[in-house]
């Protein structure tokens, strides 16, 4: 399959897009090579000529990750692993291409870009969405 990353830092976490324009995520396990995945293949995303509000979430305290589109909940996962938490790590942060290659870039253009220190509540999401 075909992969655009939205968002990737190497030994932490990323976001991306398969070529079925449906959203996948995932959160570092600690260990070599072991990555959660989830998916939202439920859920397709827009078109490639819409412009689309994509944001997702994860809670280590809770290991609750969302996806969301246009200010909707798209797909929720409880992870199951004690082990799958967003780490600190030294490795840079790419939006728009896969962190570990100069791979995966986004097709479009990506805009008004925010990262924050805790997981966004539904409501706050929403908000930003409008």
């Amino acid at each position: 399959a075909t992969l655009e990353n939205y968002i990737s830092k190497e030994l932490s976490f990323q976001a991306y897009l398969l070529s079925n324009r449906t959203s996948q995520f995932g959160v570092w396990m600690g260990s070599s090579g072991l990555w959660t995945g989830w998916g939202s293949a439920d859920t397709a995303l827009p078109t490639l000529t819409d412009w689309v509000h994509y944001a997702f979430t994860y809670d280590n305290a809770t290991r609750r990750a969302n996806t969301y589109v246009n200010g909707a909940l798209a797909h929720s996962v409880q992870e199951p692993s004690a082990s799958a938490v967003v780490r600190t790590s030294n490795q840079p942060m790419f939006i728009g291409r896969n962190g570990s290659a100069n791979v995966y870039h986004v097709k479009g253009q990506v805009d008004d870009v925010r990262l924050y220190n805790r997981a966004l509540t539904a409501d706050e999401v929403k908000v930003l969405a409008r």
